[in-house]
């Protein structure tokens, strides 16, 4: 699989119990994609490599995940603090475009051709997901990530363009 086919969903936290489970740092607003889901991707040794998922559940909002035939602190011990990913063949388009689209948190977000800031959060809304970008100026502006703000996306090169043209309010 290539690199571009995995998204980086969660990274392991530290352990829940004496049979293996362990809590999950999620870095999306969608941990219940885990509930679907056979198998993660952990990067151990430099390498993804596939684990199946025995059980998952919320401890409060906390996710909790149990993985097959790892049945002890010893047997998981290894794993806090590595990364969890899962790859677009388990993913429906919706949820594709969202893990996709966040990939560009901590790059450079343009209005028009002049520097605007720094993408440094998604929030996802009932409404819409909105753009949370560090200006330059070191405020926290909130855009929404709709068509109307967003002029264009270059995937390449990692960059989002704002439409010049809207007022966002913001001084």
């Amino acid at each position: 699989m290539k690199p571009k086919d995995f998204f980086l969903v969660a990274q392991l936290k530290s352990t829940v119990n004496k049979e293996g489970f362990l809590n999950l740092k999620s870095f999306t607003d969608f941990s219940e994609v885990f509930l679907k889901l056979p198998f993660v991707f952990i990067e151990v040794f430099g390498d993804k490599r596939k684990f199946f998922i025995e059980d998952f559940y919320f401890s409060g909002d906390q996710p909790v995940v149990k993985f097959k035939n790892f049945d002890s602190i010893d047997d998981v011990d290894f794993l806090i603090g590595k990364k969890v990913f899962i790859d677009s063949s388990n993913l429906n388009k919706e949820l594709e475009d969202k893990l996709f689209f966040r990939q560009l948190i901590g790059e450079k977000v343009f209005r028009g051709v002049e520097f605007f800031g720094i993408l440094v959060n998604i929030e996802s809304y009932p409404g819409n997901d909105v753009l949370v970008i560090n200006t330059e100026s070191n405020k926290e502006i909130l855009i929404p990530a709709v068509k109307e703000f967003i002029a264009r996306i270059d995937w390449k090169n990692k960059t989002i363009f704002l439409n010049p043209d809207i007022d966002l309010n913001y001084d």
